[in-house]
């Protein structure tokens, strides 16, 4: 999934996350695509951000460590 790099505007990287083929894959609904690029951006320098999908309710859980 992307990241955002050094030095990089907000808006390019969201630009950039939204059509990347992992996230289109990943969270083919657009809502869910634009959350989960915002959380990028919030997160970033933070490391890696964990996607969780609750099978039950079909919410997106998004964790900065695994586990």
């Amino acid at each position: 999934m992307p990241s955002p790099n050094k030095g990089e505007p907000k808006k390019e990287y969201i630009s950039r996350c939204m059509s990347s083929k992992e996230a289109k894959r990943d969270f083919p609904d657009q809502k869910q695509r634009v959350a989960f690029c915002h959380s990028g951006w919030s997160n970033k320098g933070r490391g890696a951000v964990f996607v969780y999908r609750d099978t039950k309710t079909g919410e997106f859980h998004y964790f900065s460590r695994r586990g």
